[in-house]
């Protein structure tokens, strides 16, 4: 598939997402008066990738596909790697004017760092290298939005995490399958959530060894 347009993002918004604002459920992202213009301000970026002004300084060839792809989800390999990658993230900033802080090529780039550290990922166990790989490139080849989530709900800061009253109000495993994981609890912070196609969950605190395993988990 490669880059989209800023109408298919919009379009990709249209699903069975559940967005509540102020007390009501939020029907539609795109047309809604309070987010309906950052929606259409993301989808003028989106459409930024296909101006042929700017395609090559913000495009590379995936390497998958060969379709044209963000070039946030570049793996830098040299110097010149990285100012191509710096060049398409300052074309993203000034068309914003920095204001906005949690544009898609934002978690791009976390993707894709945690990619290039799949082999250290994988240490224990290879299908944790193999899921990161295999999401990078799905993620890049379609373009998609993402939103990342974290924080912990604030019950006790005095206790470690794993010994909160209810083990269940940080997210953790409750069970595992050939399929996946089965999960319980809450995270807070999710910034792009209305205008995101998928919501990346990393780990992004030191746990505490086997008694706070249960919350070593990413998705």
């Amino acid at each position: 598939m490669g880059i989209r347009t800023g109408q298919q993002f919009l379009e990709g918004l249209k699903d069975s997402r559940e967005i509540w604002l102020e007390g009501a459920r939020v029907d539609d992202v795109t047309r809604d008066p309070k987010l309906g213009r950052m929606a259409k301000t993301l989808a003028d970026l989106f459409d930024l990738q296909h101006d042929p002004a700017l395609h090559d300084d913000m495009t590379f060839k995936s390497p998958s596909t060969g379709d044209p792809v963000p070039l946030s989800f570049l793996i830098p390999k040299s110097q010149d790697d990285m100012l191509k990658r710096r060049k398409a993230l300052e074309i993203m900033a000034e068309a914003h004017h920095g204001i906005l802080g949690r544009t898609p090529d934002y978690v791009n780039i976390q993707v894709t760092a945690t990619r290039q550290m799949a082999d250290l990922h994988g240490r224990t166990d290879k299908r944790f290298a193999n899921n990161l790989i295999a999401y990078h490139e799905y993620i890049r080849d379609n373009d998609l939005s993402l939103t990342h989530c974290f924080g912990h709900p604030q019950v006790n800061r005095g206790v470690a995490v794993g010994q909160q009253p209810d083990p269940y109000i940080p997210v953790g495993v409750v069970d595992t399958g050939s399929d996946g994981i089965i999960l319980r609890g809450a995270k807070l912070l999710a910034t792009l959530a209305p205008f995101s196609d998928e919501i990346f969950v990393p780990p992004y605190r030191p746990l505490r060894g086997k008694e706070e395993e249960m919350y070593a988990l990413g998705f």
